[in-house]
């Protein structure tokens, strides 16, 4: 009888591994891809932030940028107003919250909804910004003395896409197509 004792221990140790793997293995699993999707929204938002700045650099300047977003799951719509990126998670990956400004900056906003598993980030230009250059311009005077004059230049400043719908795609290239009184519109081209 003494004999069977070990055997009867070592199919016990085996049978919890087995019914230790059964029920961690699917949560482990579960933490693992949760991670991925909050990695995503990571660096997405930080992808945006910087995209934010090439937009208003855009803006201001006529330049054109190109903005590179590190995304996989997630899809990206083009509205009049803004630039939109969504997530949706089977597992909750942030703090619910409603829409807030992460940066007065960038302006980019973020939201956390549906008990977490939806993140959403977006840019909106606000609707009535006013751009203010200033500084200060010597100036040499036919008499050789110099002058120093302050200079403010103010003006009404409003951002609009040409494009709307989903973005298939995480390169887009941004450059701004026309300026009005006080309106920009910017031109979004997808690369895929």
């Amino acid at each position: 009888m003494k004999a069977g004792t070990p055997v009867i221990g070592y199919v016990f140790i085996v049978f919890l591994g087995v019914l230790l793997i059964v029920f961690v293995f699917p949560w482990a699993m579960q933490q693992f891809e949760a991670q991925q999707y909050k990695g995503e929204m990571l660096a997405v938002e930080r992808d945006f932030n910087d995209c934010a700045k090439k937009l208003l650099s855009v803006t201001r300047t006529g330049s054109s940028e190109r903005c590179v977003f590190s995304a996989t799951r997630g899809t990206f719509e083009i509205r009049r107003d803004g630039l939109y990126y969504r997530l949706y998670s089977p597992l909750p990956i942030c703090e619910p919250h409603e829409w807030r400004m992460k940066s007065l900056a960038t302006k980019v906003w973020t939201r956390c909804s549906n008990d977490g598993k939806v993140f959403e980030i977006r840019w909106l230009y606000p609707k009535s910004d006013t751009v203010v250059m200033s500084g200060t311009v010597t100036l040499l005077m036919p008499d050789g003395t110099t002058r120093t004059f302050d200079l403010t230049n103010k003006g009404a400043l409003n951002v609009e896409f040409t494009r709307e719908g989903v973005i298939r795609g995480k390169i887009i290239e941004i450059t701004r197509s026309k300026v009005e009184k006080d309106k920009t519109i910017l031109s979004l081209r997808v690369v895929e």
